[in-house]
């Protein structure tokens, strides 16, 4: 996500990850990926249990998810993954905010 945040900058939108690992870990992979934007820590599961994502597989673990809220904070597209492979396209989120954008043009 680091090296396409400027396309996110441009929809003029904000860009947070959840981690469910403490807040050493997550400043520690937000620095090491470049990230640009902000990486909270969620060590107590409790966004990502009032999400409905944490263990969902079993696993202990919380699914890895994508959520697009508009301006009021509405959840308007979101996708949990099956596994750490099952994640949206950058293009497809892109594409999903491009029309959020046009929707609210009219």
């Amino acid at each position: 996500m680091a090296e396409v945040y400027p396309e996110f900058e441009k929809r003029d939108v904000a860009l947070v990850a959840i981690s469910t690992d403490n807040v050493l870990d997550a400043k520690n992979m937000a620095e090491s990926v470049g990230a640009g934007f902000y990486i909270l820590a969620d060590d107590d599961t409790s966004v990502a249990r009032a999400f409905s994502v944490f263990d969902l597989h079993g696993d202990g673990v919380a699914a890895p998810s994508t959520f697009i809220l508009d301006q009021s904070g509405e959840i308007v597209a979101y996708h949990v993954g099956r596994d750490i492979t099952d994640r949206p396209t950058i293009e497809g989120i892109l594409t999903q905010l491009d029309q959020m954008g046009s929707q609210n043009q009219e």
